[in-house]
């Protein structure tokens, strides 16, 4: 017996089923897919904010507006890698497939 149904018991709660289960690990799973998607938005706006930043208001010569763009480029990639890995998990959490490696 798993310790988590083990203490359940003890204390005094009803034993989900089977089925329960796995709807609720399915539930959580889906919002830790889309929490790791928030943070893959939070990561991309910073850095276009920050590539932003250097490349319009601070700029002091040339190198500035370069690794600006270059930030703001990366944001952005950034932000299509989050999206890509949010919609591969979440069509293989839906089709009941391990996720992409890439």
């Amino acid at each position: 017996m798993p310790f988590a149904a083990g203490w359940a018991i003890l204390a005094g709660m009803p034993d989900p089923d089977s089925a329960t289960r796995d709807r609720l690990a399915v539930t959580r799973t889906k919002l830790a897919n889309e929490r790791t998607l928030l943070a893959y938005i939070r990561t991309a706006v910073m850095l276009v904010a920050s590539g932003a930043t250097l490349w319009r208001l601070q700029p002091t010569g040339p190198i500035d507006r370069t690794l600006g763009a270059v930030t703001m480029g990366v944001g952005l990639a950034v932000l299509a890698v989050g999206l890509f890995r949010f919609y591969s998990t979440h069509g293989a959490i839906d089709g009941d497939d391990a996720p992409r490696e890439g």
